[in-house]
């Protein structure tokens, strides 16, 4: 106790000592370590977690404990980036505690390394150690950035007017991740010691204590003796006994072989880790090897049966085995603290919304088809034989599609949707079906309640691509926005039936099916769903000049499905029902590894990438 010089420090510790809660407020507990040295201080801020509450273990709080260094951890409710009003007074209070030291470092991980970095300075650091931070998630300042939901809900109140950063920053990560981006963002702000790792993944704490580094390095900065390259070339030349290394490369992987082989020498590098056996079940899954993977999945529950990373997977490979109920179980066994606001929630959420869908849409199905289709009785349809074989021609397929269309109209009613005499793989994208999800509906409703009741320039209509689609791009046009995130064609044509009366608009953009093709719908099923949806758009919208936008590149490499797609879009293009735009040599003019057009995603769109279709679309109404 007291000792001044950290070199003096024992090769083994002795037992951890017990630390004492300084502070807490409604969303903030700070717990304090302290007497074994004046020399150096840890600050540390917590990071992302599933777990909530302020009861928890601080970030490097034991590992600090043990090797004697004085630290003060920062706990918060809630993973709100440290986003409080009182969090400036919070830390204000820690720099009085830190006054007496000869140094103080700003240490944490991923959200905790974004806090060490901009508030370090209102805790008294002039250092922090950074692992995988990022500079914010604000879409505003980060458009790029696309890993946490929460960036919808927060209110980025510390970084309108920013405190000073730390003077350097050691930042430690993976220089093919995405977050090489954010450090690059640090740059103007603060001096940056780069310690860039290859295929360590997000956060490289893993990797790095598995290769004893972390600790090292940690141990390092607290005596002033840290080397940055030196830590750069252990990492690298070390890099192939770490299972984080063989994991990060599954995750990257494109290849199912591929990527099966690397989750198991994942899982051989580190089998009682259950992130790695968890990882190996749900890559099995999806190969269909269910055997194998609740093999690992009941390795996993050994090590540690009700952690929710294990709950999660199980979930996973329930849901891909068909076993929904079964997948729901998984979830709602989970401790409410772990699913509060996190990623289980919206995982249970998303599989409850599911199962709400399949079994409304088997109602309605079952229902349909016990139900006689007035249609049937016109002489049209006794006069239309049905083509042979086991799948519709798309293209005699749209003309039929056109003709029923036609011939409802005539009649001035609306019939039974014509999809119920028709095979499974065209009733799935033509037959109405609602909102998919609870976010769905609650867009749905507000958009009825917003229905214009003026004449507009253009209405946009289709899924999550037209939702995101910034009205400014067409100023000064009057726009009303009718896409919804997640749709189908099916549901998109549920909602234009929602319509109680006409709209008066010049225009009407249609942009859809990409969600069909990701959800596996067969070429000729998605031609039928966009054919019978500019029906629709035609009766809603009498006056319009209709244009439909041809299904876009998306996915790795710009090429899932991609046969499938061009296919759609050359029948679409072939129709004489409706304009369409082929937007493919466009989107596609750039490099596609750094393709400024789309969002890290490769599926949608981002500011560039609007204001280039918007341009080429207004050429056509010209």
């Amino acid at each position: 106790m007291g000792c001044t010089d950290l070199e003096t420090l024992p090769e083994t510790p002795p037992a951890a000592p017990v630390a004492t809660e300084f502070f807490r407020t409604a969303d903030v507990a700070v717990r304090q370590w302290r007497g074994f040295s004046n020399a150096c201080c840890f600050v540390t801020f917590d990071s992302y977690t599933d777990h909530r509450g302020l009861d928890r273990t601080g970030f490097a709080e034991q590992f600090l404990g043990e090797h004697r260094i004085d630290a003060i951890h920062i706990i918060t409710s809630e993973n709100d980036w440290y986003q409080y009003a009182d969090m400036l007074d919070v830390f204000a209070r820690i720099c009085e505690l830190t006054a007496g030291y000869d140094k103080v470092v700003a240490y944490g991980s991923s959200m905790g390394g974004y806090a060490a970095i901009r508030f370090g300075r209102l805790v008294g650091a002039k250092l922090a150690l950074a692992l995988s931070p990022q500079f914010s998630i604000d879409p505003l300042r980060v458009p790029f950035e696309n890993r946490w939901n929460d960036s919808t809900r927060i209110m980025f109140r510390h970084e309108a007017n920013p405190p000073p950063f730390v003077d350097t920053a050691i930042i430690l990560y993976d220089k093919n991740d995405l977050d090489a981006r954010h450090v690059d963002l640090f740059r103007p702000h603060t001096k940056v010691i780069d310690v860039g790792l290859l295929n360590c993944g997000h956060p490289c704490s893993g990797f790095l204590v598995e290769l004893d580094l972390l600790q090292k390095s940690v141990m390092e900065v607290a005596r002033g003796t840290f080397d940055a390259a030196m830590l750069e070339r252990e990492g690298r030349r070390r890099r192939k006994e770490a299972g984080q290394f063989y994991l990060t490369l599954c995750r990257r992987s494109r290849n199912p072989r591929r990527r099966l082989e690397l989750a198991e020498r994942a899982v051989l590098h580190g089998t009682a880790n259950i992130s790695y056996l968890a990882n190996l079940a749900t890559i099995s899954a999806a190969a269909g090897s269910f055997t194998v993977a609740m093999d690992a999945l009941d390795r996993c529950a050994e090590i540690a049966p009700a952690h929710p990373v294990v709950r999660y997977h199980r979930s996973d490979v329930l849901e891909m085995a068909g076993d929904l109920p079964g997948a729901i179980a998984a979830l709602e066994d989970v401790p409410p603290e772990f699913v509060k606001n996190g990623g289980h929630a919206a995982r249970l959420e998303r599989l409850k919304d599911l199962a709400f869908e399949l079994d409304q849409k088997a109602r309605s199905l079952a229902t349909a088809q016990s139900v006689q289709d007035p249609a049937t009785d016109s002489p049209h349809f006794r006069d239309t034989p049905r083509p042979s074989g086991k799948v519709f021609h798309a293209k005699n397929l749209v003309g039929r599609v056109v003709e029923r269309l036609k011939w409802t109209n005539a009649r001035r009613t609306y019939q039974r949707p014509f999809s119920v005499r028709l095979d499974v793989e065209l009733r799935v994208t033509t037959f109405p079906s609602p909102p998919p999800f609870f976010s769905s509906w609650r867009r749905h409703d507000r958009l009825l309640r917003h229905l214009p009741h003026v004449p507009i320039d253009l209405c946009l209509v289709g899924d999550s691509l037209t939702e995101y689609w910034p009205e400014t791009a067409w100023a000064p046009w009057q726009v009303f926005n009718f896409g919804v995130a997640a749709d189908k064609t099916q549901h998109v044509i549920w909602r234009l039936d929602e319509l109680t009366r006409p709209i008066a608009a010049a225009h009407v953009l249609i942009m859809a099916g990409t969600n069909n093709l990701g959800a596996g719908d067969t070429p000729d099923g998605i031609v039928a769903g966009i054919a019978e949806l500019v029906g629709r758009v035609s009766r809603n919208f009498p006056d319009a000049s209709i244009v439909v936008v041809e299904i876009p590149p998306c996915g790795p490499e710009f090429d899932f499905r991609d046969a499938d797609r061009k296919r759609i879009n050359l029948i679409l293009a072939a129709a004489k029902w409706t304009r369409t735009i082929n937007v493919d040599r466009a989107l596609m003019s750039a490099d596609h590894a750094a393709n400024p057009y789309y969002m890290p995603d490769q599926i949608h769109f981002s500011a560039e990438g609007y204001r280039l279709l918007t341009g080429l679309i207004r050429e056509m109404w010209q």
